[in-house]
């Protein structure tokens, strides 16, 4: 009976611990659960399954951000108070926008409002 029991909580942590896999520091959720990029002077925007990954971007300013649309459908990213616009992008296309200002935008995709994020531009 011992022998079965060790047995079986060796079997079980195996299978709880092998699905763990490291993160980098890029791919961290943040507390609410979303994911953040470091600051950096090259990102990419991914637009994937109706979302923004990462929906929380840093980058210098002058930054051109890269955007390669891998969903199903047209989107775009669109600043909240109209200070960039990628303008829509068609399924598997990719696009860009250059970040001159320093700031903290919101944006969102035109036609998928739901669809938001923010870009923070430092100096």
């Amino acid at each position: 009976m011992k022998k079965f029991l060790t047995i079986s909580l060796v079997v079980a942590l195996a299978i709880l611990t092998s699905g763990c896999s490291k993160q980098s520091a890029a791919d961290t959720p943040t507390d609410s659960g979303t994911l953040e990029s470091p600051i950096s002077d090259q990102a990419q925007l991914t637009i994937k399954d109706f979302q923004f990954q990462p929906n929380k971007l840093v980058v210098k300013v002058g930054t051109v951000v890269g955007v390669a649309n891998q969903d199903k459908v047209a989107h775009s990213i669109t600043a909240d108070d109209g200070s960039f616009d990628t303008g829509l992008i068609d399924k598997g296309k990719s696009g860009s926008l250059t970040l001159d200002q320093a700031g903290t935008f919101t944006f969102h995709c035109t036609p998928h409002p739901f669809m938001t994020g923010t870009i923070t531009v430092v100096d």
